[in-house]
């Protein structure tokens, strides 16, 4: 079964999520990798464990890493989520921070199933407010799994407070706003479009062609609009990860991404999104030979603009050369 379809009595089938839960069992350990001080021909390294997870409700099977949370040009440990756990068993958002070098996990927000479920990455951005996403929960929900949705969470004066941005997947069952937003946001700030703070990302399903989209979310307005609904084939189909800025044509930021399916071979690309003219580039095709196949992930890139990025079949760890 394709990990696309949607099985009888279930919303979604998701590939990922299905491995997650199936690993379920096990406790998942946040680990930072801490380099000491002094010469490099005497430099050490060693993992130390900042929290295990699944004690009562703080969480458990952190999912698509951490964030930095930052104050101004600074950081103040890191934002995280959780897949499952919490107070409802749907997931969680954390804050990890230290004091004195002792970290402390804190449980910024149990997700409900109504205001979102299963998140599968780290929001993002600063300290007091940070965006992110949760790939199931929203609408359709109770009575299936959601569509996703996207959200806001603050702190101030000691407390958490989460916001629902936007619920994905309207009308049902169709989904032409997208479905299922895997990965996280990226965050374009005031100033670098007019005045309002736009936060662009894709979505594994739905869009014209039920094969995922890239949106974008006015965060002051909280409407979301689709800026390209992958159509398969050469195009690309079903996104996991998000965006990463690249540069476009005329001092324009472009964005790329990778689709888990698609292209020549119906393997996955790796594209670039031009939000002016709303064209999605095809930057490679995968092969399943010697380049991999389906990636997964996210990419991410060099002061050269070279991306690099990984593949999770054939295990290929890529590097494609310049935009």
């Amino acid at each position: 079964m394709s990990p696309f379809s949607q099985p009888e009595n279930h919303a979604h089938y998701n590939f990922s999520q299905q491995l997650s839960r199936a690993l379920s069992i096990m406790l998942v350990a946040l680990l930072a990798l801490i380099m000491s001080e002094g010469p490099a021909q005497a430099q050490t390294e060693t993992y130390t464990v900042l929290h295990s997870f699944g004690q009562g409700t703080d969480g458990a099977n952190p999912f698509g890493g951490v964030s930095n949370a930052t104050v101004g040009k600074s950081i103040d440990g890191f934002w995280g989520a959780t897949e499952n756990g919490g107070t409802y068993g749907y997931g969680t958002i954390f804050r990890l921070t230290s004091s004195g070098g002792v970290w402390t996990e804190v449980v910024a927000h149990s997700f409900s199933g109504a205001d979102g479920e299963s998140p599968t990455s780290a929001p993002v951005g600063a300290a007091t407010a940070a965006y992110g996403t949760t790939s199931y929960g929203g609408n359709g929900y109770p009575g299936g799994a959601g569509y996703g949705t996207a959200y806001l969470i603050t702190f101030s004066g000691g407390v958490y407070q989460l916001t629902s941005l936007y619920k994905f997947c309207f009308p049902i069952p169709s989904c032409p706003d997208g479905d299922s937003p895997y990965a996280g946001l990226y965050e374009v700030l005031p100033g670098q479009i007019g005045g309002a703070t736009y936060l662009y990302g894709t979505t594994l399903n739905g869009g014209a062609n039920g094969l995922g989209t890239i949106f974008v979310i006015d965060a002051s307005t909280e409407t979301e609009t689709v800026v390209h609904s992958f159509a398969g084939g050469i195009d690309g189909a079903h996104p996991y990860g998000g965006l990463i800025e690249c540069p476009g044509a005329n001092n324009v930021v472009d964005y790329c991404g990778m689709t888990y399916e698609g292209g020549s071979g119906n393997v996955g690309t790796v594209f670039k999104f031009d939000p002016p003219s709303g064209t999605v580039t095809i930057l490679h095709s995968f092969t399943g030979g010697g380049d991999g196949e389906l990636p997964q992930g996210g990419l991410v890139a060099d002061a050269s603009w070279n991306l690099y990025g990984t593949t999770s079949t054939w295990g290929r760890a890529w590097l494609r050369n310049g935009l």
